[in-house]
């Protein structure tokens, strides 16, 4: 399949075939830098530990399709003004060509901005938010997996903003959970308030580290801003990764492993965000 994202300044082309499982990864030195200039040759991908032949492979900072979920229940009414102004440096400090869309949930989701790479539409589907009710944090995952059907974008993600568990529903986290893997997005959370040895963070981190995303804890509001305009320096510095499995498709678990051929100038590096596996079409 063959993808065209156009816009004012830059045409590119990103060529995925549309049985190939994506991965993407992030690569720092110990110090925590991004190490940007790796090839092809320097990763290796094992499918239930069966070596994979790559058939993509970029270090371009290519936009993706992103979902903004925001969790609007009665408890965030506090926290209104420093997650709207989280989520807008967020977007404009990634991709300009990114498509995002952004969602609200309490018992019930919201659509308050279709996919656009306009600024003022999205900053405007912010500021429609009311946050009143329950929090159906499952329920609005697999709102946010089902309309990501619907962009153009080949790399696809969802930042999934709350401050507490979800209340109702609890029977769909499964559910969730074998949608995420089965869809090619990274999940991300930013939880506030929690504790890091609770039920709820182990469940969304469980769901986050399965795309091959991150949750951070943030113990206020306050931490929601450098946190979001670090994530948003990440995505862009994550390499792009595509394999056609060698394995024949029978709709179960596989385990995905990425390695970055060692030698001396890369044994100290640190390799993040890859997904632990998928289930098979």
């Amino acid at each position: 399949m063959l993808y065209l994202l156009v816009s004012s300044l830059l045409l590119v082309q990103f060529s995925v075939k549309v049985d190939s499982v994506l991965v993407t990864a992030t690569v720092r030195d110990k110090n925590g830098s991004y190490i940007t200039d790796l090839q092809q040759e320097d990763f290796q991908i094992f499918e239930n530990k069966i070596p994979q032949k790559i058939d993509f492979f970029s270090r371009q900072d290519h936009p993706v399709s992103l979902a903004i979920v925001l969790d609007a229940s009665k408890s965030m009414s506090d926290k209104v003004q420093q997650v709207r102004n989280a989520c807008m440096s967020f977007i404009k400090t990634s991709n300009p060509d990114d498509e995002v869309f952004i969602l609200s949930f309490n018992r019930q989701t919201y659509l308050h901005a279709d996919f656009t790479r306009d600024h003022s539409e999205l900053e405007e589907g912010l500021n429609n938010v009311f946050f009143w009710g329950e929090t159906a944090l499952w329920n609005a995952l697999l709102a946010a997996v089902e309309h990501h059907r619907d962009g153009l974008l080949p790399r696809k993600a969802i930042l999934a903003i709350t401050d507490g568990e979800n209340t109702t529903s609890p029977k769909t986290y499964e559910k969730a959970l074998k949608s995420l893997s089965r869809a090619d997005l990274t999940l991300y959370f930013m939880v506030m308030g929690g504790e890091v040895h609770s039920a709820s963070w182990k469940l969304v981190q469980k769901l986050a580290q399965a795309t091959g995303g991150e949750c951070f804890l943030l113990k206020g509001p306050e931490e929601i801003q450098p946190v979001a305009l670090e994530l948003a320096k990440e995505i862009r510095h994550q390499y792009t990764i595509s394999y056609v499995s060698s394995l024949p498709p029978d709709g179960t678990w596989r385990d995905i492993e990425v390695r970055v051929v060692e030698n001396k100038r890369k044994k100290d590096i640190v390799l993040e965000g890859v997904k632990k596996g998928y289930y098979s079409r």
